[in-house]
């Protein structure tokens, strides 16, 4: 098994406005070089949705992966880790040369499971792009869709790229998006008002973390009764997605998996979400 701090050297911190001030002191502290990556933005896409500027300060991140040419992280200004997030262990194997390349979800908020590698790692649709594993081959494919996603005709309108985005990965590229079971952190931040406007649902945090987060979410607005019932409210829809079969659905498997398998992955994870305290 492979640690975050030892799969890359290089954190880089999608930000525009925002202060990262504590984000940045705890992934130094977890002995993480961190850059911020804050634009630059074209006129055009100034104008965009605030969803649709951060795919272009993601692709940021991802042109800077290519030129390192070597795997990083890149998370989000409001991004909360867990406590020892650089000894957790990636939930990937590690990309070789001539292999198109992994994303690993450290945090994602619906997950799908798909298949487990021979290594025991789990993949299937990754989705909510708060913090992830690139590796170099990953970020070349990534930028490709970012391409795909600029030339569009409503390129700048409200759009949820980032869970189509594992989709095309996987189809056209042959990326595979990994994920942990436990996340290491989650959205900390205020909810985009775009996502209410249109019509969805305006918050999305971690239903199972793998430890305490490092430092307290801005959602919380400082009140511990605000962050409990936010941590209870994700709880509750994690234990909902496994029952509705939107974690994992025995309908849906991989030629070559056992359906038995996956079936108590799923059970396990069930069982977690209702027993383990929501903190």
């Amino acid at each position: 098994m492979t640690t975050l701090r030892e799969a890359v050297a290089r954190v880089l911190v999608v930000a525009h406005h925002e202060d990262t001030t504590q984000l940045r002191a705890t992934l130094e502290g977890e002995g993480f070089t961190v850059e911020e990556i804050r634009g630059p933005y074209t006129a055009e896409q100034e104008r965009w949705s605030m969803i649709k500027r951060a795919l272009c300060n993601h692709a940021n991140a991802w042109r800077r992966c290519v030129e390192l040419g070597a795997d990083v992280i890149v998370c989000e200004a409001d991004f909360v880790p867990v406590v020892r997030f650089g000894a957790r262990t990636l939930p990937c194997p590690l990309s070789a040369p001539d292999e198109p390349g992994r994303v690993a979800w450290l945090y994602g908020a619906g997950s799908i499971l798909y298949a487990v590698d021979p290594r025991g790692f789990l993949y299937g649709h990754g989705q909510t792009a708060g913090c992830c594993y690139v590796s170099v081959g990953a970020a070349r494919a990534m930028l490709e869709f970012f391409a795909l996603e600029s030339r569009k005709a409503d390129a700048g309108i409200y759009d949820m790229w980032d869970t189509r985005m594992s989709v095309h990965l996987r189809r056209v590229h042959g990326v595979e998006s990994y994920f942990t079971d436990r996340q290491l952190g989650e959205h900390g931040g205020l909810p985009n008002p775009e996502h209410a406007r249109a019509g969805f649902r305006p918050w999305h945090h971690a239903d199972l973390l793998a430890g305490r987060l490092a430092f307290r979410p801005a959602y919380a607005r400082g009140r511990r009764a605000r962050y409990l019932r936010r941590r209870l409210l994700a709880r509750l829809r994690g234990i909902g997605r496994v029952v509705l079969l939107r974690y994992f659905d025995p309908r849906h498997v991989r030629k070559g998996h056992s359906r038995v398998r996956l079936s108590l992955l799923a059970l396990r994870r069930l069982a977690l979400l209702m027993t383990m305290p929501p903190l």
